[in-house]
């Protein structure tokens, strides 16, 4: 079998700290440019669609698509991700 397991987590360790020491050097080219990487940046408000709501884009993303639009701008036009559309048509059977 492999070495013992204080080499095992030595190695893990000597990884941890080039990964840090890297994540370091980032951090202060960041600050020597004027970044603070510690600000913390605002999540935009999330909005919380009923089902009424999902069925009716989902259908209108649907509608886009038969006009020719992709899946990715017709879902942009909607102001939803692909992602979200795929989940909501599956879940809605639509």
């Amino acid at each position: 079998m492999g070495g013992s397991y204080s080499q095992e987590a030595s190695s893990c360790v000597r990884f941890a700290s080039r990964i840090l020491a890297k994540e370091m050097k980032r951090i202060q080219e960041l600050e020597a440019q004027g970044f603070d990487p510690y600000e913390m940046k605002e999540k935009p408000d999330r909005k919380i669609f009923n089902k009424e709501e999902r069925i009716r884009m989902v259908v209108e993303i649907n509608e886009k698509r038969e006009q020719g639009l992709s899946y990715r701008k017709a879902c942009e036009v909607q102001g939803i991700p692909v992602s979200t559309y795929r989940k909501w048509k599956q879940r809605l059977k639509l």
